[in-house]
């Protein structure tokens, strides 16, 4: 029974970290996206890759998205 209760509770803890990996992920993509729509003539081409690789490696994004 007290397998049961800690095996519940691990699993709530994993779901609720698999969320908010999603919430930031989602935060990032939506960052980079105003970002590069918003101010496109702050940063050089060159700038603005370096920061996107820099959010990506940080953020775990799959480069596809």
């Amino acid at each position: 029974m007290l397998f049961t209760h800690r095996r519940t509770l691990f699993d709530a803890l994993a779901d609720l970290l698999y969320r908010t990996v999603e919430v930031f992920c989602r935060a990032v993509a939506a960052i980079m996206d105003f970002a590069t729509s918003q101010y496109k003539s702050v940063f050089s081409s060159s700038e603005a890759a370096d920061i996107k690789e820099l959010m990506r490696s940080y953020g775990g994004v799959d480069p596809e998205q």
